[in-house]
């Protein structure tokens, strides 16, 4: 939703994200953790690991846009680190949920709004 305020696009991203992985199954290991490189590597050898990097990328954006940063060479560092968090957050959410016996719907239904907190939650403490 273009209109949609920046936190609510970076929290449908993020959502996006879980119900991605969590409806692929062992996937999304292939496309998110396997064979993977650092974020921050400029020309990473691994054309998975340039996708992975033009995707955190996006997260990085969509994050910055919400804590609204001014963008300085300083700052990029700490934009880099914010997205980690952010990530490490998501990645944590996926594996605690992967391979559950609930249904996907189900899983979604009762644990989203809590994800969508905690999101949330995140982004206040790096706006403060």
């Amino acid at each position: 939703d273009a209109e949609a305020a920046p936190l609510d696009k970076l929290i449908g991203a993020c959502q996006e994200y879980a119900v991605f992985c969590l409806s692929n199954g062992s996937f999304f290991n292939v496309l998110i953790t396997s064979g993977s490189g650092r974020v921050d590597e400029p020309e990473p050898e691994l054309e998975v690991n340039q996708i992975r990097n033009r995707i955190f990328g996006h997260l990085i954006q969509a994050l910055d846009n919400v804590v609204d940063d001014e963008g300085s060479a300083a700052d990029a560092e700490a934009a880099l680190n914010r997205a980690r968090i952010l990530f490490y957050y998501m990645q944590g959410f996926v594996h605690t949920y992967n391979g559950s016996l609930e249904s996907i719907d189900s899983l979604l239904e009762r644990t989203l709004p809590i994800y969508n907190q905690g999101i949330r939650t995140l982004v206040a403490g790096m706006k403060a």
